[in-house]
């Protein structure tokens, strides 16, 4: 596919929360389920995900839900807000990844 390809200005709202991530990791210290122990990917790494999730020009997401949507993918997370509450960036990441986990329903066909 050559030529640019044009977004409209709600195409491009959907993922630009995710675009400020300066990878930090502050929300990674943050988060119970990290200091649990807890397998998985974690909060800065599904913000990273949700920014090509979101990004209507983008041509992998299956493989990238695929990624996501495993035990240890975004499922551990508990919308505990610790992630978002000490982000020095604001973005919103327990709702990013809360959303990607209504896209993963919503692409496999089951109700978000």
């Amino acid at each position: 596919e050559t030529g640019e390809r044009v977004q409209t200005p709600t195409d491009r709202s959907r993922f630009e929360d995710p675009t400020k991530c300066i990878l930090c990791a502050a929300c990674y210290s943050a988060c119970p389920i990290m200091q649990k122990g807890t397998p998985w990917l974690g909060p800065a790494a599904i913000v990273q995900a949700a920014r090509f999730v979101f990004d209507s020009r983008d041509r992998g997401i299956e493989p990238r839900l695929d990624v996501l949507d495993r035990p240890d993918g975004v499922w551990p997370c508990e919308s505990l807000l610790e992630c978002t509450r000490v982000c020095p960036r604001g973005i919103k990441v327990t709702k990013n990844i809360n959303l990607t986990k209504r896209e993963i329903k919503t692409f496999k066909g089951e109700k978000p």
